[in-house]
């Protein structure tokens, strides 16, 4: 079955760019598969703008977020990949308002990737 979130993370900000809000997204920096600068890591976890002013290139998948953004008034050309298992929660950073997902269901898939990872690398040696 496809994961809801994705479709989630899709509605809320159009909704909140339809109320000329700014949209957040809080990412699971340890999650297997995101690509983000280390520099920008903060306890494990970063808050990025999805605003489509701070971004270019962005494209929002069932599996994934991708786009390049905007770090300290420069752009990147680094490619920010965020598995959507990663996405903590998306809100509007004027008022609060957003949604949160299920973190041990974040922790679940982390560890099943986590495992993924290690039998792959044994197989390979």
């Amino acid at each position: 079955m496809i994961d809801i979130r994705s479709y989630l993370v899709r509605a809320w900000r159009e909704w909140i760019l339809d109320n000329q809000l700014t949209p957040y997204i809080v990412v699971d920096c340890q999650f297997s598969g995101v690509l983000l600068p280390e520099s920008f890591h903060k306890q494990d976890n970063i808050t990025l703008d999805i605003n489509p002013s701070a971004l270019k290139k962005f494209e929002l998948t069932q599996d994934y977020i991708c786009f390049e953004a905007r770090f300290n008034q420069q752009f990147f050309h680094i490619h920010i990949h965020i598995p959507i298992l990663a996405v903590h929660g998306i809100y509007a950073q004027e008022n609060n308002h957003g949604m949160w997902f299920d973190i041990e269901k974040n922790a679940k898939a982390k560890h099943i990737k986590t495992q993924k990872k290690e039998k792959e690398f044994i197989l390979s040696d």
